[in-house]
């Protein structure tokens, strides 16, 4: 097809009737576009809620603190019989030597960050 000039293309739309859009044309479209519904996202739960995690981290507390507390309880208590398998088991558990209370607080304070972070990229994601 050979190349037309802007004359060309001119005289071709007067040619064949062009005319300019109506008034309301805009005014029709955001209309329709502003009727039509977006999809919306589908929120996902986690895996784990808080409550799981509050029980995660209570057990584990609890073992900690029994450990600690019981590491080197070898008697049998009389009032708690039942107990005695359970007393034996926690008496075996030693803690860690060292600095490993750093390590925890330094993993719990970065763990509360990446969450916070996490959490402010939602939020800015959804507003």
């Amino acid at each position: 097809m050979p190349e037309m000039s802007e004359n060309d293309l001119r005289k071709l739309f007067q040619a064949a009737g062009h005319t300019g859009p109506e008034r309301d044309l805009t005014d029709r479209i955001i209309a329709r576009v502003a009727v039509t519904r977006i999809a919306d996202p589908t929120p996902v739960p986690p895996l784990i809620g808080k409550r799981a995690w509050a029980g995660i981290a209570g057990v584990a507390f609890l073992v900690v603190a029994v450990a600690a507390g019981l590491s080197g309880a070898t008697a049998a208590s009389p009032s708690l019989p039942y107990a005695q398998p359970i007393i034996d088991w926690l008496g075996g558990l030693s803690l860690p030597e060292g600095q490993w209370p750093q390590w925890v607080v330094g993993a719990s304070v970065l763990a509360l960050f990446f969450a916070a972070l996490v959490r402010r990229a939602e939020r800015s994601v959804s507003a």
